[in-house]
């Protein structure tokens, strides 16, 4: 996962999740709101989440993205991240399973108030390692970001030692923000607009 996102001082300024709905050649991407309204969805979301969440998977990633022991502990985690920011189910197509999730801070660009930077994490489940699709997932990502229109940069951070999530991010066009971030955790930005 690219972690490290924190929203302290941080205002969620639009809902990406109301317009965000991608598709890669291997995955399927959309928010997970409808599926947490819906007593059924949620509850095999949350289900999933507990087999998602294993401690080998969250080992580099922030406290409040811990292993998850119990289904009424993923059901707690799910509305609190849903809090927070826009969060998004990453799905195989060829069997609709869930293999990870994306989430994404939004706040207003500083330079022009009609622009959105997005601060990104993702992670997958231990059994989707190695298959490419975390660097499918943000190149689905940074193709909708510029067809939206009005996403200025992506922002993630990630472990130093997270080498893997380093490249990924790299091969999407990220670069490191220097000073952005206290070790062990880096800042990688992608900006998205010609506008600064």
């Amino acid at each position: 996962m690219v972690g490290g996102i924190t929203t302290t001082h941080m205002t969620k300024t639009a809902s990406i999740a109301a317009r965000c709905r991608f598709h890669t050649a291997r995955l399927s991407v959309e928010s997970w709101t409808e599926a947490l309204s819906d007593a059924d969805r949620r509850a095999a979301l949350a289900e999933r989440m507990v087999e998602i969440m294993t401690p080998e998977v969250a080992q580099a990633l922030p406290p409040k993205w811990q292993p998850l022991a119990s289904f009424d502990e993923a059901l707690e985690w799910l509305e609190a991240r849903a809090a927070e920011g826009d969060c998004f189910t990453v799905k195989t197509k060829d069997n609709d399973c869930i293999v990870g999730c994306l989430v994404a801070y939004a706040e207003t660009a500083e330079s022009d108030p009609a622009l959105l930077d997005l601060r990104i994490g993702y992670l997958f489940a231990r059994e989707a390692w190695g298959h490419g699709f975390a660097s499918e997932l943000i190149a689905g990502l940074v193709d909708w970001c510029v067809t939206a229109g009005d996403i200025r940069t992506l922002i993630g951070g990630v472990e130093e030692d997270n080498v893997a999530s380093i490249r990924v991010l790299e091969k999407n066009g990220f670069r490191l923000v220097p000073d952005g971030a206290e070790p062990p955790m880096v800042v990688m930005r992608r900006v998205l607009t010609g506008r600064p």
